[in-house]
């Protein structure tokens, strides 16, 4: 009961983190959109979920980071202006994540926590280099049995098509 009270202004605190000043002064048709968009977005999720979320999040050992990073590429974008989680943080979680497979940090100009929203063109440009990227890397020797089960190799990057805001003015 208490979290529905909260609702409307903890949904404008994520919007006031979570958006760039662009994005909340509605300098183009694009940032328009999403700003007016925001709202619609916060009102569907309901309170019950963050307290869910909060109650079973448990944030893994540096250890357990790092052994990700041995064997799985990753890549990390961020929003150049991200409240949420500083810069600072995610340059932490990259140089954890660096200790094996490849490893990439790219920031977005003029974005904020909500970059993939803010600016859709730069973080699917960055994420199709990187899936290329990957795809592009020799691939270990696998058994006879993993040749037999294997997917065919496609791209990715070429199969997908995502949907992006208004253009920019």
């Amino acid at each position: 009961f208490v979290l529905s009270l909260m609702h409307p202004r903890l949904s404008a605190g994520f919007e006031a983190l979570a958006l760039h000043a662009d994005t909340r002064a509605g300098k183009t048709a694009a940032r328009r959109y999403l700003l007016g968009l925001a709202p619609a977005v916060n009102a569907a999720n309901d309170m019950f979920m963050c307290k869910a979320y909060y109650r079973q999040l448990s944030a893994p050992s540096k250890e357990e980071i790092q052994s990700v990073g041995a064997e799985v590429p990753c890549l990390l974008i961020a929003g150049e202006d991200d409240a949420l989680v500083p810069p600072e943080s995610t340059a932490e979680l990259h140089a954890l994540l660096s200790s094996g497979a490849p490893s990439e940090m790219h920031s977005v100009r003029a974005t904020s926590h909500q970059l993939m929203q803010e600016d859709p063109e730069a973080v699917n440009a960055l994420l199709g280099a990187f899936l290329q990227s990957v795809y592009a890397r020799p691939k270990p020797k696998k058994t006879a049995k993993a040749r037999a089960s294997a997917v065919p190799d496609k791209s990715f990057a070429s199969q997908t098509r995502f949907s992006s805001l208004p253009s920019e003015e």
